[in-house]
């Protein structure tokens, strides 16, 4: 009777273990890849505001502030994609424990924004940056451990 008991214990101790490691690693994947998006987000809406300030000041006759634009939003696009690139290596190795869904949710966000950038509507890549992050807030509530979340 004594050796269930340890064998039940000991099975129950890894089991907490190994979720303690996910979650850690879960959580750090989702709060990198959040803070990223966030300083995207921060970037794009810096952009948004020149380019008004830009267009109200010269009413889009000035050649240079175009020129300027395109550099902003290939610079944007260039983090995007180097962004979605960290998230694809994260990605192999969350796919062992979370649900595929959610994290093909996170892949197709991504992809939404490096498309806005690539057509230059920097304005509709806003709104597409703020579900990605909820997103990934709701994958790392997902994987708590809590009573709600085993039942």
């Amino acid at each position: 009777m004594k050796k269930e008991e340890i064998a039940t214990l000991v099975i129950i101790g890894i089991i907490l273990i190994i979720d303690l490691i996910t979650l850690f690693y879960t959580k750090k994947c989702c709060a990198k890849i959040s803070d990223d998006l966030t300083n995207l987000e921060n970037m794009t809406v810096e952009s948004i505001k020149a380019e008004n300030n830009d267009n109200s000041e010269n009413n889009g006759s000035n050649s240079e502030g175009d020129e300027s634009k395109k550099i902003e939003s290939k610079e944007l696009k260039q983090k995007t994609e180097d962004i979605y690139k960290e998230w694809l290596g994260m990605n192999d190795t969350l796919t062992f424990y979370i649900e595929h869904d959610e994290l093909e949710k996170v892949n197709v966000q991504l992809e939404r924004i490096i498309a806005n950038f690539n057509v230059d509507s920097t304005e509709d890549a806003v709104p597409e940056i703020k579900e990605t992050i909820n997103i990934l807030r709701h994958i790392e509530k997902k994987q708590r451990l809590t009573l709600r979340n085993i039942l």
